[in-house]
């Protein structure tokens, strides 16, 4: 795994470098201070599994740096990392501009680890900040599901998933939190799109969202995860 930090602060790359040397397998990290330096990189071949970008690099405001890289960068998956906690902020990186994750600079080093960690694997990391969104917080809990409050474990969780959607709608429900987006997802089931957008408005319907985000938002919300080690034997 190769993960690139672009952020004008060597310290805040110094400090996430330190957090991901201690994962299992920690990923060669590489550090840019500009986006100009990390398209020049990219330019010369460099590829990378991840990159984490700070908002407030030089010469962008609000979203600007976020969409700067989305526009040139489609393939590369993109982690927010910013001084910026702003629930509305957080909430168009994630739903706007397909952001796989949004860390605030205030994380502890064990949550930073752990957020690059899951989207490593190919998640999304949704930051506790998101609930304070009006639309976050409009996100619908079935009564099939337990509140989050409520001790229940992986095996319980999956169960209920499992009570609540057909085999194919779980499918697509779990591919999703994963971010795939609905040609990734036919392709990786084997279906074409239009069946995979009929399956995707049927699991919105059941966990009561209307985008992909709230998707997220609610099985996070619910403590549901997804075993990615399964998804491949389909």
């Amino acid at each position: 795994m190769r993960l690139a930090i672009i952020d004008d602060h060597p310290s805040q790359i110094e400090g996430v470098a330190a957090f991901t040397s201690k994962m299992s397998t920690p990923p060669t990290v590489e550090g840019f201070t500009t986006l100009v330096a990390f398209e020049q990189a990219h330019q010369s071949g460099a590829r990378f599994d991840l990159a984490l970008l700070d908002l407030g690099i030089p010469g962008h405001s609000d979203l600007s740096a976020l969409e700067y890289f989305r526009n040139l960068f489609e393939d590369i998956p993109v982690v927010v990392l910013s001084a910026t906690n702003d629930p509305d902020i957080i909430w168009r990186a994630l739903r706007n501009h397909n952001a796989m994750g949004y860390i605030p600079k205030s994380s502890t080093a064990e949550v930073t680890r752990n957020a690059i960690q899951l989207v490593l694997a190919g998640s999304i990391y949704v930051p506790p900040e998101v609930f304070h969104h009006p639309e976050a917080s409009s996100v619908k809990l079935t009564p099939l599901y337990r509140s989050a409050s409520t001790p229940t474990s992986q095996a319980a969780a999956r169960a209920q998933v499992e009570a609540m959607f057909t085999k194919r709608q779980r499918d697509v429900f779990e591919l999703l939190l994963k971010g795939l987006p609905d040609k990734a997802i036919a392709n990786a089931l084997n279906l074409s799109k239009e069946t995979i957008k009929t399956h995707k408005v049927a699991v919105f319907a059941a966990l009561g969202v209307n985008n992909r985000t709230k998707v997220v938002l609610a099985a996070q919300r619910l403590g549901i995860t997804v075993q990615f080690d399964d998804l491949g034997a389909r």
